[in-house]
């Protein structure tokens, strides 16, 4: 999962509660190669400094943000080939500049890779995700009925079971997967008391 760096979530927050304007990156982003990552919220990080890498700029338009929390790569990020070695690349770092500047966002990659003299390095179309996820787990945001009480999602995050007309609860979720839900449902006493049996 993706994760925001302290000045990227300060700059979100300043904008929604202190009245600080927020544009956006626009085409002022940038995605760098990891080492290692020490300390992802303060942006502490490892880069590769290899012969022959530079960081490469990924505009706005090369970017699919249609799907709620997330951002795809829409055309292929190319590093060209390796001048020498570059090391075991674990992490991707997203930029606001060519150069120093400021890391945004830093996610893990599937599957680190050693990258040798000669390798050339690319990211294929659609194979770089990013998402801010609200809690966990994640699910559609498809209405599911579970014997006959209706439980709606928000876009994110399963958190709350609608029972009746103006009854919501709060959602015990025990596991999730592609296949099951399984519940418990609260139970609420003649005195209004809501436990979880």
């Amino acid at each position: 999962m993706s994760a925001l760096t302290d000045y990227t979530e300060n700059k979100i927050i300043k904008a929604i509660f202190g009245n600080q304007s927020f544009a956006g990156f626009g085409n002022n982003i940038y995605i760098g190669l990891l080492n290692s990552v020490v300390n992802p919220d303060a942006g502490i990080v490892t880069e590769i400094s290899g012969k022959g890498y530079r960081r490469r700029q990924v505009p706005a338009a090369n970017w699919d943000t249609s799907f709620i929390g997330e951002a795809r790569n829409t055309r292929d990020i190319s590093f060209g080939t390796a001048g020498g070695s570059w090391g075991i690349v674990s992490f991707i770092g997203i930029y606001d500049a060519l150069t120093a500047g400021n890391l945004l966002v830093v996610s893990p990659l599937t599957l680190s890779r050693v990258i040798n003299n000669g390798d050339p390095v690319i990211f294929n179309a659609n194979t770089l995700l990013f998402g801010v996820n609200q809690g966990d787990p994640v699910v559609s945001t498809d209405i599911s009925v579970i014997q006959g009480i209706v439980i709606q999602p928000t876009s994110h995050e399963l958190s709350t079971l609608m029972i009746g007309v103006g009854k919501t609860y709060p959602l015990r979720l025990l596991n999730f997967n592609l296949v099951t839900i399984d519940l418990v449902l609260p139970v609420e006493d003649p005195d209004g008391t809501i436990y979880y049996p």
